[in-house]
């Protein structure tokens, strides 16, 4: 999971940055569909914005508990955004009955004390372009962990802290 942060002075000069990608027809830029050339480019103009990413890795191999894993990467991812004094989260939408569960999930977490209250919000990926620089560094991060060299300099040039879970169940 990969949050960009940006700041509010910043958002609308990122979107304006990485809006001109997406092609007649599409929804949203999305890295599996993308050939080669774009997702170059892409990485490219996003290494002239201001903002910088939080991943939060869940390494582990189970995939039985996959909501149960979600929460447990979005409460990391939380508690590193809270530190970083993020008033705004915008996951993008999955189903509605997700959704909720994001919802329930923080609204538990803040009357727990864990959190101090931060707005959750979902948006279509499609209509929330920060969300499609999520995908690419997720995507060009994958692709180097399995040996692809070609994105390396790209995403050195991006503030990126990586966190990992336990990856129990």
């Amino acid at each position: 999971m990969c949050a960009v942060v940006v700041s509010d002075e910043q958002d609308n000069v990122v979107r304006e940055a990485v809006r001109p990608f997406l092609l007649r027809g599409q929804v949203k830029f999305h890295w599996k569909i993308e050939p080669e050339r774009r997702r170059q480019s892409f990485l490219s103009v996003t290494t002239n914005q201001v903002f910088y990413a939080i991943v939060v890795c869940d390494r582990s191999a189970s995939q039985r508990h996959h909501e149960r894993q979600r929460r447990k990467t979005l409460e990391l991812l939380y508690r590193e955004l809270e530190a970083h004094d993020v008033s705004q989260v915008t996951l993008e939408a999955r189903t509605p009955s997700q959704d909720r569960l994001d919802v329930a999930h923080i609204a538990g977490l803040k009357s727990a004390g864990l959190f101090r209250p931060f707005r959750l919000v979902h948006q279509r990926g499609g209509d929330e372009p920060i969300l499609w620089i999520s995908d690419v560094l997720l995507g060009a991060g994958n692709a180097v962990r399995k040996g692809d060299e070609s994105y390396s300099r790209l995403l050195a040039q991006i503030s990126v802290l990586e966190l990992n879970t336990m990856g129990s169940d």
